[in-house]
């Protein structure tokens, strides 16, 4: 996989992320801007997602690539953006179901399994990966 799965979400500042190919995630303590594509309230500060703009020049600085939870061989990866809040990104290819899309089918038919808040989700097609940005749920991890 190029890029490889860990580099999907980088950390560019100590308040704003990259988030594949072409989004952007920044933590402000004000309302969300205009061009924010979706947004949600982690603790006291809001964060939201942006396209990325192709003028941009990014450059993640040196030090700040924490956040990074889990690698599940070359396919999937998990982050923390915030204090409660997790961004997966797992291998895509075309007929591939999404996630969210089984999350929403578990709640639907077995509603006493506790699940995730799914805030967005997307396909990343330049990368052939999706991205999930949930809650996260409180327990033990299976490990």
């Amino acid at each position: 996989m190029d890029p490889p799965i860990d580099v999907s979400v980088r950390r560019l500042t100590q308040h704003s992320w990259m988030l594949g190919f072409s989004k952007i995630c920044e933590r402000v303590t004000t309302t969300p801007p205009s061009n924010a594509i979706f947004s949600w309230q982690d603790g006291k500060y809001n964060y939201y997602v942006r396209e990325r703009v192709e003028k941009e020049i990014l450059k993640p600085e040196d030090g700040l690539d924490e956040g990074l939870v889990d690698v599940v061989g070359p396919i999937a990866a998990l982050w923390n953006i915030g204090t409660n809040t997790v961004c997966k990104v797992r291998a895509w290819s075309e007929g591939l179901e999404l996630e969210s899309i089984t999350i929403k089918f578990v709640g639907k038919y077995c509603p006493w399994v506790p699940l995730p808040e799914v805030i967005h989700c997307w396909i990343d097609k330049d990368w052939s990966r999706s991205f999930l940005i949930y809650k996260r749920v409180e327990g033990k991890p299976l490990r």
